[in-house]
């Protein structure tokens, strides 16, 4: 296999009738010796994009990523290199208590993580700052789709008995309950799981969690990953499984949920906060709607 580009995309070769009408694919009248794996081309006839796989002169390898397709999926990435924290999708922030908040803090910025958003409790003992997209947009796909999200998160101060709070990240419906009712998410709550990262499933109320055994640290960067089915969700921190859940998985059309990274407090009056450097989603449907 050829892997010269070590770039998601390394080049867009533009629109081609048919999927036999990639380049360097056997029989192709387009051959170009100059594709490189990650190279992206679009079908027409499928209105569906491709990306190369393996780039060995007329034997190269595409698989379809129907998510730029709107009729198979949708795609959501979020860095925050914005003005305010509803940055180029749109969030919408529910505070409750004095002083909970949403805000851009580039002053934790680096050479790795630009632009980043930060949310605070506030000094109210059931303080809370949420960030969301809806809380009843996405259905889970049936079986042949799936979803794949992503989010960066660090922790300045974790809690302690005298100061808790709980954060939780990718998908929920809750904006002002104590959990979700529906949705799937990570969770970092040190007064049932200590200071480790816990991965649940919510569906109807009835919620399935398993406290993994990948620490959570103070004023760390965690890459946290999820791979959603309707059958099973892998979630992953830095590349490492936590955990694999099958029950307890929202696959109901009553069973609705939307992004939503967010923070409450439980215990004491001080301040308690999040940073999310990105938010990046995929899903793709089984079939064209």
């Amino acid at each position: 296999m050829s892997t010269r580009s070590g770039q998601q995309f390394h080049e867009f070769w533009g629109s081609v009738p048919a999927r036999a009408d990639l380049p360097n694919v056997a029989g192709s009248s387009i051959q170009k010796v100059s594709l490189q794996v990650g190279d992206y081309a679009w079908v027409t006839d499928e209105l569906t994009a491709y990306r190369c796989l393996d780039a060995t002169l007329g034997a190269a390898q595409w698989a379809a990523e129907p998510w730029s397709d709107s009729r198979r999926g949708w795609e959501i990435r979020e860095d925050w290199v914005s003005l305010g924290f509803a940055g180029s999708n749109g969030w919408s922030a529910a505070n409750a208590g004095t002083n909970a908040s949403s805000q851009i803090n580039n002053a934790n910025a680096d050479s790795l993580h630009d632009g980043i958003v930060e949310s605070d409790t506030g000094t109210t003992a059931a303080g809370r700052a949420v960030l969301y997209l809806g809380v009843d947009g996405l259905v889970t796909p049936t079986a042949g789709g799936l979803i794949v999200a992503e989010a960066e998160v660090r922790l300045p101060v974790l809690s302690t008995g005298a100061e808790e709070f709980i954060s939780r990240y990718m998908f929920g419906d809750s904006l002002v309950a104590a959990d979700h009712t529906d949705g799937i998410y990570f969770e970092y709550n040190r007064s049932l799981g200590g200071n480790f990262w816990r991965c649940k499933t919510a569906a109807g109320g009835v919620r399935t969690t398993v406290t993994s055994a990948i620490p959570v640290a103070a004023n760390t960067w965690y890459r946290l990953r999820q791979l959603i089915t309707p059958t099973a969700v892998n979630y992953f921190v830095d590349n490492v499984l936590a955990a694999t859940i099958n029950t307890n998985i929202p696959t109901t059309p009553a069973q609705r949920y939307a992004p939503n990274l967010g923070l409450q407090k439980t215990v004491g009056l001080g301040q308690r906060s999040h940073l999310i450097d990105y938010f990046q989603a995929r899903l793709v449907t089984a079939g064209e709607r």
